[in-house]
């Protein structure tokens, strides 16, 4: 992506850096088909009842085995709705293992220790934490921002940032308060959902967090996203009100922030009680802004989400990552208990995603329709490309068969397979080779909105392995 030039001010250079940046698109075609990639832990543990809020951090020094780092908050049954923050790592995000030291950060002080009482709170819900973890450049140390939950001495409820240090990302220490509540416009705010930043050019941390209101104790009342400062990162000062200038519109739930070529791209929540989208995109809106300086943004009208049944319910808490010029990586949580889910997007050339996998397909075996996982969204006048590879047996006799079925809302599926002005299958069966792995990709041309597939082996006798589908958009 080209950074193009200008003032802070110049909306048309900042909207073609949104329209160029390679997440700000729907992420409903690139979600991992072997979702979820991370669950609550076994009966016992410490996690066993609930994780939420998923930060992933790129540890470049870190062992390779570890270079992917996933941050959380998890809670135990019987633990009264305490929450800590535990530590997952792997190879990559497919592949992640729980720190054996968890949970890496306890809340030990009466100012983030907020349980939840029945007897005292209405509708009691655990108390999230949403840790950030970031490292200052050249620095192998890693510092940690989290929201500490807890009550005044009168019971009402209390949010501050806390920040903890660590020499590995392993061990946490150093707690402290770095933010408190603060008044503005003759309201009370507290800080939630940090997202810290350090500037080298200015030799100053930032922070963009959510500015709460705190009329319930985990309301949805956020009034603002805000930026404070610091020179140390030690105490941070409210410095302004961070509002989308091209869009009138409320926004809250900060998530993530990626930097790339001098641009600064953050990832963020509109209010959907009032239409942000343009595009007639509903469900959950989170959505990119863009800025130079941190100071001013411009907000794009693309959510990263559609309305799409698969996940059953998201919750509002996404983590972006980018590593590399090829892969980009968003983590989510979704689901009730709460499970990680992962959206993998290729950034070179046209996107693809592997659809459905199989290792072994029996004689006269056909998978089903919900094995197929995402289902692909296709835009207005778009085309399809399907890659289909197996392996045959030495013996086989019938080639793989691969099946198009379209839906207009993602949830009602076709009965009969699509085909062409032929009436033949659209996709139709693999050239057979015995005993040799066989590929094949096909442009298909749908008027359809939402597009699955199946496979089946018609062979009477011989299974087919390393089934594999993958779409191309």
């Amino acid at each position: 992506m080209k950074a193009t030039s200008g003032t802070d001010g110049d909306l048309s250079g900042h909207m073609l850096a949104l329209e160029q940046f390679p997440l700000n698109r729907s992420l409903n075609n690139f979600r991992y088909h072997k979702n979820p990639i991370f669950e609550k832990g076994e009966p016992g543990e410490w996690d066993d009842a609930l994780v939420r809020d998923p930060m992933v951090f790129f540890d470049t020094s870190a062992p390779e085995e570890e270079r992917f780092k996933l941050y959380y908050c998890g809670q135990g049954r019987g633990s009264e709705g305490h929450m800590q923050i535990g530590l997952a790592y792997g190879s990559s995000l497919e592949k992640l293992t729980r720190y054996p030291g968890n949970p890496i950060v306890t809340m030990t002080e009466e100012w983030e220790d907020d349980g939840i009482d029945p007897a005292r709170d209405d509708n009691p819900e655990p108390q999230n934490h949403t840790p950030y973890v970031f490292q200052i450049p050249g620095s192998h140390a890693y510092e940690m921002l989290y929201t500490g939950r807890g009550r005044e001495k009168d019971g009402r409820h209390l949010f501050s940032t806390v920040r903890v240090t660590s020499a590995d990302g392993k061990t946490w220490g150093n707690k402290q308060r770095v933010l408190k509540k603060f008044e503005l416009g003759g309201r009370t705010y507290s800080p939630t959902k940090p997202i810290p930043i350090y500037s080298a050019e200015e030799g100053k941390y930032f922070l963009i967090f959510s500015a709460s209101l705190l009329q319930a104790a985990d309301a949805k009342n956020e009034g603002f996203v805000g930026l404070a400062t610091s020179v140390d990162g030690e105490e941070y000062c409210f410095e302004r009100v961070i509002v989308a200038q091209d869009q009138a519109c409320s926004i809250y739930d900060s998530h993530g922030l990626v930097p790339l070529l001098g641009w600064h791209f953050l990832l963020i929540t509109h209010d959907s009680a009032r239409a942000f989208d343009t595009e007639g995109n509903e469900g959950y809106p989170e959505r990119w802004m863009v800025s130079r300086d941190l100071r001013n943004w411009y907000g794009s009208t693309k959510s990263v989400w559609d309305t799409y049944p698969d996940d059953g319910y998201l919750y509002s808490h996404v983590s972006p990552l980018l590593t590399e010029a090829g892969m980009g990586y968003v983590v989510y949580d979704y689901g009730k208990p709460n499970v990680f889910g992962l959206a993998r997007i290729p950034l070179i050339g046209r996107p693809y995603n592997t659809i459905l996998e199989k290792p072994t397909l029996r004689s006269g075996e056909s998978t089903q329709i919900t094995d197929c996982y995402p289902a692909i969204s296709l835009e207005p006048g778009q085309s399809l490309t399907l890659t289909v590879e197996c392996t045959y047996d030495g013996s086989a006799s019938a080639g793989l068969e691969t099946h198009i079925y379209t839906s207009y809302d993602g949830e009602q599926w076709d009965t009969e397979e699509q085909k062409d002005s032929a009436g033949k299958p659209a996709c139709g069966a693999l050239p057979l080779t015995p005993g040799k792995t066989v590929r094949q990709t096909k442009d298909i041309a749908l008027g359809a909105r939402f597009v699955k597939v199946t496979v089946e082996n018609p062979d009477a006798s011989c299974p087919v392995a390393d089934v594999k589908v993958v779409v191309t958009l």
